[in-house]
């Protein structure tokens, strides 16, 4: 367990590293410093990595909905409550500002309905 986990090597019940990792080392168990094993696989978090596209009905960029350019309108914005659905600044004239910097959106899927 302690050469699969390396870094994240803790204990089960507790969830303390420093304190279980001394007593295991002082025990005699050799823990690795590396990452752990589930981490160094090849391709280990490419499900994480998720295309956002433009849900609006239409999409009125011209590069269609998957393209994303940062500080301008086609900049994809990300739903605020679940963040798996977004939307163009340009397609969306009425994202909520909340403060100067922050910008508040509620995809139709998290918005509740008014029933």
């Amino acid at each position: 367990m302690a050469y699969t986990a390396g870094y994240y090597f803790k204990c089960p019940f507790c969830a303390n590293i420093k304190k279980f990792n001394k007593y295991v080392r002082e025990s005699g168990i050799y823990i690795p410093e590396q990452e752990a094993s589930w981490e160094r696989e090849p391709r280990a978090f490419s499900d994480y990595r998720v295309q956002l596209k433009c849900i609006a009905e239409p999409c009125i960029c011209p590069k269609g909905s998957q393209y994303c350019r940062n500080s301008s309108k086609w900049n994809l914005k990300s739903c605020n409550s679940c963040g798996g659905n977004a939307i163009h600044f340009g397609c969306f004239k009425k994202l909520r500002q909340t403060s100067a910097h922050t910008i508040y959106w509620q995809c139709p899927d998290c918005t509740p309905s008014s029933e």
